[in-house]
């Protein structure tokens, strides 16, 4: 910014300044700011004092200015969940950030488990699993015949980062959060006597006494357990779910379907004529 030339752009008069004097200069400005914006770098008072001098007041890059000096301070503490500056480049902690972020349950417990403690494993990798309480009691509530299922790969930002999770999931026969939005028109959406509490500002006791369950049964299934490994593979999948029976013992009488698609690393294939089988489980791959 300090190569622009001082008092060389500044508008002489009022026509001057509302027809967008020197357009190209302004513009490379505004591009710096933005630059600065996107790495976030707030201006100080020496760069307003800069672009006063170079292009006065009445200029698209001290409107620039003054909105970053305004929001970027308003925005700056305002996300509840905040995360390091720098982001850490290691995977593994960056899916402790993630897992931390994602699940509600005070009481979840997040594990870094190693597949290596999988014998037969193929894939040799660390697994972060994140399971409450409350979801193991969902778990062992579930039937003998019933099917759970390993959706994903989803994404989850962290900043410009991303990263890929897997979620184990159970049908769930009573949708809590259904909503016919067919009929929004009808009275049964319009009565405003049933608002909770918590809408205007206050807990609602129903929901402060709601037992844990009731946050992990969600509209297109019930939560039971959430997941990233260090190569989103299927052979890691398949450790991450031996790994989960320790702690839910339920799970070796139920079926587990993995209905992943297109998975990066997925070497079981090359290497299971150097390895011995993995012990049998009752599983099932859908693409």
């Amino acid at each position: 910014m300090n190569v622009f030339p001082r008092n060389r752009y500044r508008p002489d008069n009022i026509w001057a300044a509302g027809m967008f004097h020197f357009p190209m200069e302004q513009t490379a400005a505004v591009q710096i700011l933005c630059e600065m914006e996107k790495n976030g770098i707030m201006p100080d008072k020496e760069m307003e004092t800069m672009i006063i001098e170079i292009f006065s007041k009445y200029s698209s890059p001290w409107r620039k200015c003054a909105r970053m000096s305004y929001w970027m301070t308003k925005f700056a503490n305002a996300n509840p969940f905040p995360l390091p500056d720098p982001l850490p480049l290691d995977a593994l902690e960056l899916a402790l950030l993630a897992l931390k972020r994602m699940c509600i349950d005070v009481q979840t417990k997040i594990s870094v488990l190693s597949t290596a403690q999988v014998e037969g494993s193929l894939d040799k990798t660390w697994v972060v699993s994140a399971q409450s309480p409350s979801q193991r009691d969902l778990v062992s509530e579930l039937a003998d015949t019933e099917t759970v299922y390993v959706d994903g790969p989803f994404k989850v930002w962290l900043r410009m980062m991303n990263l890929s999770y897997f979620t184990l999931r159970a049908n769930n026969p009573n949708p809590v959060f259904h909503r016919d939005d067919d009929n929004i028109d009808n009275d049964e959406f319009n009565d405003v006597s049933s608002i909770p509490l918590s809408t205007f500002g206050k807990e609602d006791r129903d929901q402060v006494l709601a037992p844990k369950k009731i946050i992990h049964l969600q509209d297109d299934g019930i939560i039971l357990a959430i997941a990233a490994t260090g190569t989103s593979s299927r052979d890691s999948l398949l450790s991450w779910i031996r790994l989960l029976q320790a702690t839910n013992p339920k799970l070796k009488k139920l079926s587990v379907v993995f209905t992943q698609q297109g998975m990066s690393t997925d070497i079981q294939e090359t290497l299971a004529d150097e390895r011995p089988p993995p012990p049998p489980l009752n599983t099932t791959t859908t693409d």
